[in-house]
């Protein structure tokens, strides 16, 4: 079976946007909570996901490249869809259909871990922008400071 291979790898990949989804969902509730250390070891872990994540993906186009070159197909596609396609004839239904669910399910994933990613960034610059007024009024005119220099 070609795509034994390609669905062990999407295998991978799917597990590792799932992770780095509740990753993203506990960032916001450290970013919430304003909890440095939960959020430092958040972005730890979202770093070692990314990069497990690039190298699935990496594995991903290698084996549908070997895949294409076995098969002689001289397109540099790399799209799920695409490879169905282009071996419609050597998978089965059970395949295909799993072939498929992978690639709807890792639509989803990476638009939910973009949608959590831009809450937490607007988390951060209303955060940065609440400080930056704060301190503004704290220090309003360098003449007339609120707080002594000294404390």
């Amino acid at each position: 079976m070609p795509a034994k291979g390609l669905l062990i790898v999407l295998e991978k990949l799917r597990g590792n946007l799932e992770k780095l989804l509740q990753n993203s969902k506990d960032k916001q509730k450290a970013l919430i909570t304003m909890d440095n250390n939960l959020l430092t070891e958040i972005v730890n872990a979202e770093e070692k996901l990314i990069l497990a994540i690039k190298q699935n993906e990496q594995e991903r186009l290698q084996t549908i490249t070997l895949l294409n070159r076995q098969k002689k197909v001289v397109e540099n596609q790399y799209k799920i869809s695409i490879f169905i396609k282009n071996f419609k004839e050597d998978l089965d239904e059970k395949t295909i259909k799993l072939l498929k669910g992978y690639e709807k399910n890792i639509k989803i994933l990476s638009r939910e871990i973009m949608d959590n990613n831009r809450e937490n960034l607007f988390l951060i610059n209303h955060s940065k922008q609440f400080i930056h007024q704060l301190m503004g009024i704290v220090y309003q005119d360098k003449t007339k400071s609120l707080f002594d220099k000294k404390v």
